[in-house]
């Protein structure tokens, strides 16, 4: 059970911060004169840094024995 919750939250949080890092790149990718491979770089990077901002939190609150942070929370602060 805690672990289903787990994968849920890490999904649900890992699309959200992408689609919030994504919103910045909508001028570059609705541009006709948008550099693609660019654009593609940056939403790429946004992914890795969402994952990478969640198991930072992950590792720091395992060490310290609490519950996994909301993904909401997590969110509004990264």
């Amino acid at each position: 059970m805690h672990e289903t919750r787990l994968i849920l939250q890490t999904g649900s949080y890992i699309i959200m911060h992408a689609v919030i890092n994504s919103i910045g790149f909508l001028p570059l990718i609705l541009s006709p004169s948008a550099p693609y491979l660019l654009t593609i770089f940056s939403v790429c990077l946004s992914l890795i840094q969402s994952v990478g901002i969640f198991y930072l939190f992950f590792f720091f609150s395992f060490i310290q024995g609490s519950p996994i942070p909301d993904p909401l929370l997590l969110a509004s602060v990264a």
